[in-house]
Order: C-alpha cells, then sequence, then structure tokens
C-alpha cells in the first residue's frame, strides 16, 4: 500500500540486534513503496497502523521487531476486504480469515508464509463456487470438496488445483464419474452411472474409454462392448461379462 503511516502504541526494542532489525524494518517499508524516516520507530507490542493520506486504519494488531506478528487485522481501503488472523514475520501465518468482496466472499482457514496452506474454505458467493479442503503453497491439494452453482460437484483427491487422484465428479447434467483422475483427466478404472441410471465400468485412459466395458441398464440387464479409442468396437454382447476369451480381451477387463 502506497503512501506514508504511522503506527500508535507500538514500543521500541534495545540494543544492537534490536538496531538491526529496525533498520531490516525501515528498508521492507521502503520496498513497499512507503516513506519512512531512518528514525523511524521499530514497532513491537501491540499497535494500530494509520494511513497519513487518508486517514483510515491499515493494521491493527501485534508487532515484532518492526513486524506484524502474533495476532492482527489488515485493511484495505474498502471496508469489503480485510484479513483478520494470525501473522509471522510480517505475513499471514496460522488461522485467519481474508476477506476477498464482502462477507460472502473470503478464504477461511490456514496460511502459511503468507500462503493457503493446510485446511481452509473457499467461498465466492458472486460466483456460487465453494471448496472446502486441503491447500498447499496457495493450490487445491490433498482430499477436497468443490460445490459450484451450475450443479458440478468434486469430491476427492487433488494436486497442484487439479483432480488428481480417486474422485467422485458430477457434471452439470447429474451424469456421475467415480474413478481415478490424473492431472484433471480420467484415466484408470472407474465407474460412470448417467442420469438414466445405466452405468459402465471400465477403463478410462486419457478421458477416452478403452477395452471392454461391462454396462448395466435400469432394469438389471447387462451388456458387454469393446471400445477402442473411446469408439465401439463390434456388437455388444450379452452377459454378466465375466469371461474374456482372448490374450489382448484379458488385458481390457483389468477393470472387470
Amino acid at each position: 500500500m502506497a503512501g506514508r503511516s504511522c503506527c500508535c502504541g507500538c514500543g521500541r526494542g534495545g540494543g544492537l540486534e534490536a538496531a538491526n532489525h529496525q533498520t531490516n524494518w525501515i528498508a521492507q517499508q521502503r520496498d513497499l513503496g512507503r516513506e519512512v524516516s531512518d528514525d523511524a520507530v521499530l514497532r513491537w507490542g501491540y499497535g494500530t497502523e494509520y494511513s497519513l493520506d487518508g486517514g483510515h486504519v491499515i493494521y491493527a494488531g501485534q508487532w515484532e521487531d518492526g513486524l506484524r506478528h502474533g495476532f492482527g487485522t489488515e485493511y484495505q481501503d474498502t471496508p469489503r476486504v480485510y484479513y483478520k488472523g494470525q501473522w509471522k514475520a510480517g505475513q499471514h501465518h496460522g488461522k485467519g480469515r481474508d476477506v476477498l468482496d464482502g462477507e460472502a466472499n473470503y478464504y477461511e482457514g490456514h496460511f502459511a508464509n503468507g500462503l493457503r496452506h493446510g485446511h481452509g474454505i473457499l467461498k465466492l458467493a458472486n460466483k456460487n463456487y465453494i471448496y472446502e479442503g486441503g491447500w498447499a503453497q496457495d493450490k487445491m491439494h490433498g482430499f477436497g470438496k468443490l460445490k459450484m452453482g451450475n450443479g458440478v460437484h468434486y469430491e476427492g483427491y487433488w494436486d497442484n488445483n487439479q483432480f488428481h487422484g480417486q474422485g467422485l465428479y458430477t457434471d452439470a447434467e447429474g451424469n456421475v464419474f467415480n474413478g481415478t483422475f490424473v492431472r484433471n483427466q480420467k484415466n484408470g478404472c472407474a465407474t460412470y452411472k448417467d442420469i438414466e441410471e445405466t452405468t459402465e465400468q471400465g477403463l478410462w485412459k486419457h478421458n477416452i474409454k478403452q477395452g471392454l466395458f461391462k454396462i448395466i441398464y435400469s432394469n438389471g440387464s447387462q451388456f458387454c462392448v469393446n471400445y477402442v479409442d473411446g469408439h465401439m468396437n463390434g456388437a455388444p454382447r450379452g452377459g454378466k461379462c465375466t469371461e474374456c476369451p482372448t490374450l489382448d480381451e484379458k488385458k481390457a477387463c483389468v477393470c472387470l
């Protein structure tokens, strides 16, 4: 945030160590574009930081070594955007609530070194978007649940903001895929159930059906269908799809 600031209620450290911390703090403030004099007070303890240009509170909370440290609240130019929670060495660290655009749009959970890290909830009411689960370095990671306003749901594992691992995905029409993802693509054994209660079980590779699939209709009848690159190869055959007569089909039957 540009512009000068002042802090009321902050203490001053002592000795050579405090002087070094003060020098580092002054340099950090100048890197952020703030005007700070060489004899600025090293902030320590509880204090409130005000903007001199607008007269509003920038930060209210605890300080250590001239940095926000402990519990405190950071305010932006608008009351619709603020952070309230734990700090460490000037960064969000620990548990906090980051309000992004009014109280209905926020992240609440754990931070590490200024990034979302650990368990948390991201809710964006203006986009009908809710995610609750694991985070790592500001990315969805580990187990989590995503719900979107268009009916899309995902419950499963993530890596670097992508579906990765076992997951249950419901699309906007209500069709359900239950299986394994690799970097957002269906990869591995899975079942797919459409809105008419027809279930397909088999192997997906890079979002494409490959090999023998067992199809079960809502009336209980079963058929076996062979897929090559997502296209049906040959006529469906009746039965429970328990036998693979040739070596190639045995490979294709790995998911049945």
